[in-house]
């Protein structure tokens, strides 16, 4: 019920795919990839010519680190959506009903049309990346706490950024920005990778310093059960709201 409230409170559509979708996006599973994958690998093994052009399109739709900006996230984004349309209208007229491609189809719309609805109220990407030649999703907030603004004051950020790496597990950092101070915590679910960046905290301190930050505290943690979510955020954003009640109309 909960998630069906706030999916109404966003403008998603409320339907079977789309509540499965924002719960797989949840539980940090690198969901978008896996789709992005499977159809991948499901165009391989298509004798279309045309949808093996379109496969080697898609490899391109995935982000490296250097790329993650405002411009390239639109382009690649927007050129994901034009691959999905590109795929469907070949399909259609090769009369071709596969339905593990359509069903992968359906699911990375899906996945597009909610982070769409979720960026009219804050800033928020999740992401297909590659990170040493390893395929991952990356999920970034961009906010301001207490504030539901969506132009966010770059002296005064919140930033929490979240993946799941092969050999890492599932990590977040947990970045505040205030004017010159900067604040970061890592939370790691491996002890090894919460040591690792303890001890090599001086670099990150030093880069940051080299770029005029006069404050930095570092810290890391081990922390396997508490994940930052959508919902999560979006209660950070509206910390004062008490007994908000909602009607849902259901009619059978």
């Amino acid at each position: 019920l909960e998630t069906i409230v706030f999916m109404l409170s966003k403008g998603i559509e409320v339907t079977p795919r789309n509540i499965m979708i924002y719960n797989l996006m949840n539980r940090k599973a690198s969901f978008l990839t896996s789709c992005l994958e499977q159809l991948l690998e499901q165009l391989k093994h298509d004798e279309s010519a045309n949808l093996s052009l379109i496969k080697a399109k898609l490899d391109e739709c995935y982000f490296k680190l250097e790329e993650i900006n405002a411009k390239d996230i639109d382009d690649k984004i927007n050129n994901l959506i034009k691959l999905l349309s590109e795929i469907e209208y070949t399909l259609k007229i090769e009369d071709y009903y596969g339905f593990e491609i359509r069903e992968n189809l359906s699911n990375i719309k899906s996945v597009i049309n909610i982070i769409k609805a979720l960026n009219n109220d804050f800033n928020y990407l999740f992401i297909p990346v590659v990170i040493n030649n390893n395929k991952t999703d990356v999920e970034i907030f961009i906010f301001e706490r207490k504030s539901k603004r969506k132009k966010v004051d770059a002296s005064n950020a919140n930033i929490i950024i979240s993946l799941n790496m092969p050999n890492i597990g599932y990590i977040e950092s947990h970045i505040e920005i205030r004017k010159d101070t900067l604040s970061i915590v890592f939370k790691s679910e491996n002890k090894e990778v919460t040591d690792m960046i303890n001890n090599h905290s001086i670099r990150l301190k030093e880069a940051f310093e080299y770029i005029g930050y006069k404050k930095i505290s570092i810290t890391s943690i081990s922390d396997d059960k508490s994940k930052a979510d959508i919902l999560s955020i979006n209660d950070m954003l509206n910390p004062y709201i008490k007994n908000d009640y909602h009607g849902i109309d259901v009619r059978i």
